[in-house]
């Protein structure tokens, strides 16, 4: 390869590279505040108003079913994510059908339908159902959710990481950044992508 080709590959590589950073930093602090969503309750498939949030250890996913006459909160360790189905990428086999009939009845987009699965801190295995309020959005959500899944093995068998402390979001999820990758950001809808602005959220 020419020496300038090779410069433009890697100049590409740091503005990727730049760009995923600040993608992760936005998507951390706004998840710290809470960012809404849709959950479907397990059982049921019933939509309700949510909102997910990351706790400030980067240890937990927290999300809030806001309810008209209740709220209940699902947490779910980050270091014990086990899987996360997309409907747009895995198709509808991993979902149970009253779910997919209920996002249908309500008019909703099937393609922002997730689901996470993860062991709970008693030992059991759990999922959660999310729909988030647009592609660029899901995306996000999988790949940030994935790095911080991550950060939160390693964290939590480090000694010398929790010794350390925390240092802010955005150079707790640098410490990942190398083990991360743009590929679940750029393999849908790449003509969506406007990652230097996140309004959205």
């Amino acid at each position: 390869a020419r020496s300038d080709e090779l410069l433009l590959d890697s100049n590409t590589k740091e503005m990727d590279k730049a760009r995923l950073q600040a993608i992760i930093s936005s998507f951390a602090n706004q998840a710290m505040e809470g960012v809404s969503c849709t959950a479907l309750e397990e059982g049921t498939g019933a939509c309700a108003r949510a909102r997910y949030r990351l706790t400030h250890d980067v240890q937990y996913l927290i999300i809030n079913l806001l309810r008209d006459t209740s709220s209940a909160e699902v947490k779910c360790p980050l270091r014990s994510i086990q899987d996360i189905y997309t409907f747009a990428e895995d198709g509808a086999e991993h979902f149970e059908d009253h779910v997919l009939d209920r996002v249908e009845a309500a008019g909703l987009d099937r393609d922002l339908l997730l689901m996470v699965m993860y062991g709970e801190d008693s030992g059991g295995s759990a999922s959660c159902c999310l729909l988030m309020d647009n592609h660029e959005h899901r995306n996000v959500f999988l790949e940030c959710l994935r790095m911080a899944s991550i950060y939160a093995l390693n964290y939590y068998e480090n000694t010398t990481l929790k010794e350390q402390g925390l240092n802010g979001v955005e150079s707790v999820f640098s410490t990942i950044q190398d083990q991360g990758s743009l590929t679940g950001l750029e393999q849908e809808h790449p003509e969506e992508h406007h990652h230097d602005r996140l309004e959205e959220f």
